[in-house]
């Protein structure tokens, strides 16, 4: 502790509680001033919907409200997935993702998923329940299949709501 600087490092297997949200890291800085939280190495940080967030670096604030993560992978509460090259959290119901990829599908280690959709930017708007994409290229087992430049759907949670359906795939001997 940096009583001088306000500044607290913890480093080890941290874990932080705020709110119902839960950081998980190996160093942990917190600039008390500020209020900010960086937290390096092994970054998991888990929602109270079900929703958990995977980096090597997060920069949180406003407790853990905002912020920014590099490198960004989710786990969303349906078992769906989201990557990206960076995503912001602006408000507590508002993330923003750059370069993201989306599937429903289970993936595995070096195989494209049956379906993913890839974007420029995505917003996720959990007060909407939507997901908003820009510049959006739909693949099928790897390759392009449609490209459009705006589209949404629901949330992976939401119940029900108007938008594009999930694909289903099946097979018989005809």
């Amino acid at each position: 502790y940096d009583q001088k600087n306000a500044i607290v490092v913890a480093r080890g297997k941290v874990e932080v509680n705020q709110n119902g949200t839960i950081l998980l890291a190996d160093r942990l800085t917190y600039y008390q001033t500020q209020n900010v939280v960086r937290a390096e190495g092994n970054v998991v940080v888990s929602e109270p919907n079900g929703d958990t967030y995977f980096a090597e670096q997060v920069q949180l604030r406003d407790d853990m409200k905002r912020g920014v993560i590099n490198n960004f992978r989710v786990r969303m509460v349906d078992n769906s997935q989201f990557a990206a090259r960076e995503a912001k959290k602006v408000t507590e119901t508002e993330t923003k993702l750059t370069k993201a990829v989306y599937s429903p599908c289970k993936i595995c280690k070096g195989e494209d998923p049956f379906w993913q959709i890839k974007a420029g930017e995505v917003e996720i708007n959990e007060e909407d329940q939507r997901v908003y994409y820009e510049d959006l290229q739909l693949e099928l087992m790897g390759v392009p299949i449609m490209y459009t430049p705006y589209f949404f759907h629901p949330t992976p949670d939401t119940d029900r709501k108007s938008g594009i359906l999930k694909p289903t795939y099946e097979q018989d001997s005809n």
